[in-house]
This record gives C-alpha cells, structure tokens and sequence, in this order.
C-alpha cells in the first residue's frame, strides 16, 4: 500500500526541484498545467501550487499505515494528560456494560413516563436493540425538540374542524340519501357518523396544558371518529384522497352542484387533520425517545468512568479534540 501511495503522489507532485527546471518533461509539465490553469479559479491554483512544492521538497515521505482508531488510540495513549484521561484507562467494545445500563434506564424515575409512553409500540427487547444501536452508531441526533418539531412541521395547535365537517357531511347525507342505492348506503353510514359524534366544544386554548405543549388527549375526536370517517374518503394505507366517483355516483354529482365541491373540502379537512395529528404523534414518540436515549448516555458515560474503560468512539472524539486544540495540534504534526 505504500509504495501504492508513493507511486500516485510521484505523479501528482509537480517538479519543483532546479534540476529539473529545463527538462522535457518539465516543459510539456508546465505546458499541461497552464492548461489546466486556465479552466481553475486563482485562488484554487495558488492551493494546488502550494501543496505540491510541500510535497516535492520532502526528502522521505515516511507512511504509517493503520486503522484510524489505531492511530487515535495511539495519538492519545502517547499524550493522556492532554487528552484528559487517566494514563490506567483500557480500550474496550464496552458490550458487558450495556445490559447494566439498560437496567438502570428502565428503572430510571425521570424516565417512567416517556418509557410508558413507547411501551404500547415497542417491546422491552426492541428498546434495549434500539439504545444500543444508538449508543454504538452515535448517529448525529438533534436534542432541539423545536428543530425536530419545526422538521415535522408539528403546529402548536391543532384546529378542532369538527363542527365544520360535520355540516359538510349533513349535507352529503342528504344529497346521497336521493341518489343511486350505492349512495343511499353512503348516507345511512354517514348520518350514523354524525350521530355517534359529541357536538359539545373543549374549550383548551387558556388551559395550563395548551399552553405548554400538544395533549393529543384533549384535541383527539371522540372514540376516533375521524379514522372511520377517513375510511370513507381517503384511501387506507396512503391517506390519498378517494376519487370522487368511488363517493358519490356521477348521475347524482351531476344533480347537486355542489355535491363534489362537499366532498373535495371533506376529504381536505380529513386528510389536513390526520396529518398533523400523525406529525405530532412522530414528535411526541421522538421526543420520548430521546429522553430515554438521553439517560441511557448518561448512565453508559458513568459505567465507563467508573471502570476506567474507553470505547472506540470515545477515541476518535479524544484525538480530534486533541488536534483540534489550537496548544497540540502543531506538536503532534511535527511529532
């Protein structure tokens, strides 16, 4: 691999050297990078330029070759003072750690009420995979809930459209209710609708809950009405919206004007509503999760101090912040 490498850097250095100043090869050299020149940025060129003559001046370009977290566990093993750890500390998975810490995070009181939470859609096992998928894979996780919730486009509030639609629907109950038998079934189902549901209004918007966050408690429609209603007018595994055809039949569209105008501002209601209800339902299981994943790190953070263990994450965060501090990173180049 070595003699790889100094074989492709031989080809990429440009002679700088005097004695090949007046060369062949350095004329056709200079006439092929003036080329090249041309189709650069300046700035670009004067990096380029610059890089090569490093490299053209070297005498022995000595090569290392090892895994990068050979290199950062040797970088901070020759340095522990300056990484910040103690000189007795081991490289280690850390798997024995994780079954410990998983214990701990399940009977965790700051904890109870987001693991609650989770529990009706994942198991014990699949929680314990997934927080030491996490942990091992250290993914870039945002903790802002305000930037998750803005990605999900959550809103602070979700519009409580049930006396709206429930107008809309009272009136294709009566346009079906005098068209084909098909739309006669769709207005029985419908009337049944409008009867199952409560008209009395929860009043929340001053309410200590409101104002703090969504309570999907309070906003829901009684007994999910709104799911039976979307089987209806949207289809089941999409949410995409029905067409009209599949609702009402044409002859009867065709004898209310505003009969697919009703059923277009149904369907839209619907579907904006089971939308923002799921992207909140995705930010409240999120949120919960990081929670948990939050104590998890916490926990796992401790266990390693406490038994003097590094993992080969905690390496590569070591060394970059040792090369990244503006008082070693020039010592450990030049060393």
């Amino acid at each position: 691999m070595a003699k790889r490498i100094h074989t492709i850097l031989s080809k990429w250095v440009f002679p700088y050297a005097t004695k090949c100043h007046h060369s062949p090869s350095h004329s056709l050299m200079l006439s092929q990078y003036s080329t090249l020149r041309s189709k650069k940025s300046e700035v670009l060129n004067r990096y380029v330029i610059q890089a090569r003559k490093l490299f053209s001046e070297l005498e022995n370009l000595g090569l290392t070759i090892q895994t990068i977290h050979a290199f950062c566990y040797k970088l901070i093993s020759s340095s522990p003072m300056e990484a910040g750890i103690a000189p007795n500390y081991m490289l280690s998975e850390c798997k024995e750690l994780h079954s410990i810490v998983f214990e701990k995070t399940l009977h965790n009181e700051a904890v109870q009420d987001s693991i609650n939470s989770i529990a009706v859609e994942i198991d014990e096992n699949r929680l314990r995979d997934l927080l030491y998928t996490l942990c091992v894979r250290r993914p870039l996780l945002s903790t802002d809930l305000e930037y998750i919730k803005g990605k999900l486009n959550v809103l602070d509030e979700i519009h409580d459209s049930r006396n709206e639609i429930i107008e809309y629907v009272k009136r294709l109950v009566e346009i079906l209710s005098k068209g084909s038998k098909r739309d006669r079934s769709y207005s029985v189902i419908l009337s049944n609708w409008c009867n199952g549901i409560k008209l009395s209004t929860i009043q929340v918007a001053d309410t200590e809950i409101q104002k703090k966050s969504i309570d999907f408690g309070v906003i829901h429609w009684d007994d999910c009405k709104i799911e039976n209603l979307a089987k209806i007018f949207l289809k089941s595994e999409s949410y995409e919206k029905k067409s009209i055809s599949s609702i009402i039949t044409k002859g009867t569209s065709e004898k209310f004007r505003d009969a697919e105008w009703i059923v277009e501002n149904i369907q839209n209601i619907v579907f904006t509503y089971i939308s923002n209800v799921n992207s909140y339902k995705i930010f409240k299981r999120t949120s919960n999760l990081l929670n948990i994943f939050k104590v998890y790190t916490n926990l796992y953070n401790s266990e390693k101090a406490k038994n003097a263990l590094l993992d080969y994450n905690d390496i590569i965060d070591l060394a970059t912040n040792l090369l990244s501090d503006p008082e070693y990173k020039n010592w450990h180049c030049l060393a």
